[in-house]
């Protein structure tokens, strides 16, 4: 039905008023244009903003994989004490209790 009334000539005007609807379009044209590239703008600055990653950033995310991997050490290290103990023929703690 849009792609009728966009091929008829006479549907673009009707009327003895000098307005006509290329007009009117052409006029709005300008407006939409302007709105297009507004929200373009809004959202290319949203999208910088978000994508951003401040010093304070990098140095909070360089302190928890610091922390994350001494956590990760001092478990192993415990572990491996465990197994030691367990290879020796129990804990320390129990051998103490013998003496």
């Amino acid at each position: 039905m849009l792609a009728v009334f966009a091929v008829s000539s006479d549907a673009w005007h009707i009327g003895s008023g000098t307005a006509s609807l290329i007009s009117v379009l052409h006029y709005r044209a300008v407006y939409a244009f302007m709105l297009a590239v507004l929200l373009a703008a809004a959202g290319i600055g949203a999208a910088l903003l978000l994508g951003r990653v401040s010093h304070d950033e990098r140095e909070t995310d360089r302190a928890v994989e610091s922390r994350r991997q001494r956590e990760e050490r001092e478990r192993r290290r415990r572990e491996d004490r465990e197994a030691a103990r367990r290879q020796r023929g129990g804990s320390t703690r129990t051998g103490e209790r013998e003496a």
